[in-house]
């Protein structure tokens, strides 16, 4: 499925569903695919079969972006 959106302010608004494919990515009996990613024209995608192995979580970005490159003072 898939969904338009636009922005009012600092919202996002969605758009009705519908289906973006009549073929389907997921097999429920197959194991999981690892990552894909939509390409922007929407007509395409690419598919990495790996599984996700690990996770990274990065806490206090921006933070660590000024700890990093310190703003200049003009």
């Amino acid at each position: 499925m898939v969904a338009g959106y636009t922005t009012r302010g600092d919202a996002l608004v969605f758009g009705e569903p519908r289906v973006w494919s009549q073929h389907p990515m997921l097999d429920p009996g197959s194991p999981p695919v690892g990552t894909y990613d939509l390409a922007p024209d929407g007509k395409r995608f690419a598919v990495d079969p790996k599984p996700i192995t690990h996770l990274t979580i990065l806490l206090n970005f921006f933070d660590e972006l000024r700890r990093r490159v310190p703003a200049s003072n003009k």
